[in-house]
């Protein structure tokens, strides 16, 4: 009896566990091309973890030899992702976007304010890998949460023909307003 009684104990921690992903906004293929300065085709040449006091945590800056720019002009570029490996230190970041080095990738990427580094438009949504029809994305870590709808949900690969990739990224122009700062609040002044 007292085995069992573990036993279902044990059931109901490991379904109570939370699932370690991330939740965040679904992004269509539309909204990842309207938030993206830059896309490209290339191949991950680099990558350095560091801890980053700016930030407060490790990044990773990974470095893209650009094969074909499909928006914006660059021949290398510099992508920074979150979490990394330092030292015998990990931080991991559920959700976030994997580059290795020598792979071959399509990224959407979008600036950081204050950084000169790029970073992937909604963190793997923007990072497609080679597929039989052209490019996919993968969401795995990754819940997400409709336009219209209140709960997160795990959301299958999607792919992107190549011959879809141009027209969409058309029809869908790089909006600099979504990255648009609020002004500096006024510094009050001092006086006499």
């Amino acid at each position: 009896m007292r085995a069992a009684r573990s036993v279902v104990l044990l059931l109901v921690v490991l379904v109570a566990a939370p699932a370690h992903a991330a939740v965040g906004r679904y992004l269509s293929l539309g909204d990842t091309a309207a938030r993206a300065q830059l896309v490209v085709e290339g191949r991950v040449v680099a990558s350095e973890s560091r801890d980053d006091a700016a930030w407060h945590r490790f990044v990773t800056l990974v470095t893209v030899k650009v094969d074909r720019p499909w928006r914006g002009q660059a021949t290398t570029i510099q992508v920074l992702l979150l979490g990394g490996e330092v030292g015998d230190r990990v931080q991991l970041v559920p959700g976030e976007a994997s580059l290795a080095v020598g792979e071959r990738v399509l990224l959407f990427l979008e600036p950081i304010p204050g950084r000169e580094q790029l970073r992937p438009v909604g963190m793997r949504q923007g990072v497609f890998r080679p597929a039989p029809e052209g490019w996919r994305r993968d969401f795995d870590g990754l819940s997400v949460v409709a336009p219209g709808e209140s709960m997160a949900h795990a959301q299958p690969p999607e792919a992107l023909p190549l011959i879809d990739l141009g027209p969409v990224l058309q029809a869908h122009p790089f909006e600099p307003v979504l990255h648009a700062l609020p002004p500096a609040p006024a510094t009050p002044q001092v006086g006499p």
